[in-house]
């Protein structure tokens, strides 16, 4: 049996055209590479951001603005009304803003009640920390309340203060007067 080998010859038009192929796969296996090297940095950081704050140390600040809705000055504010009702009454409020990125709607709570715990908001002998938790973007908000001050402010009134006070302006996306008016009920019930 014979086999017979044709020789083929290519002509320069034939080989350009296989030539300009490869360089527009190449291109679009470089675009497809760097794309997905850029979501895979996204998604870790995501997840470097979700599990920041469980292991973080508590921070010095009473207002811990996460979500960034509140302007320098309001933080300002109500640290220093926040501080102010601490040294009278040894009372700790810290308010904290989360965005998505932080936490899920459906985790949301357990996430503000483990914040509370690990950074250890309130006097540990009396257990007299609150713990003010808001996302805009999820639409929660928690009140958490520490064991020495649920004996003085049962959940009811925290309810009471979320949706009397504190929804109402955050429906507006007045965030600020949402939160002080928060704090000033808390304040005044806990006097």
């Amino acid at each position: 049996m014979k086999v017979y080998l044709k020789s083929r010859r290519v002509s320069g038009q034939t080989l350009f055209l296989f030539m300009k192929q490869s360089v527009k796969h190449f291109f679009i296996l470089s675009i497809s590479v760097l794309a997905l090297t850029t979501c895979w940095s996204q998604v870790e950081s995501t997840a470097t951001k979700k599990n920041h704050l469980h292991v973080s140390e508590r921070p010095n600040k009473w207002i811990n603005d996460f979500e960034n809705i509140l302007s320098v000055s309001q933080e300002l504010t109500l640290d220093s009304l926040v501080r102010s009702f601490e040294r009278s009454s040894s009372i700790e409020i810290m308010v904290i803003t989360l965005d998505s990125t932080y936490t899920t709607g459906d985790n949301f709570d357990k996430f503000v009640l483990d914040i509370h715990n690990r950074w250890g908001v309130g006097k540990k002998e009396s257990n007299n920390g609150i713990v003010i938790g808001v996302s805009s973007g999820l639409r929660k908000i928690r009140i958490s309340n520490g064991y020495g001050i649920e004996k003085r402010m049962p959940d009811e009134e925290t309810k009471k203060i979320i949706e009397e006070l504190i929804i109402p302006e955050f429906k507006k996306s007045n965030y600020f007067e949402g939160i002080k008016k928060g704090v000033h009920a808390l304040i005044a019930k806990l006097q």
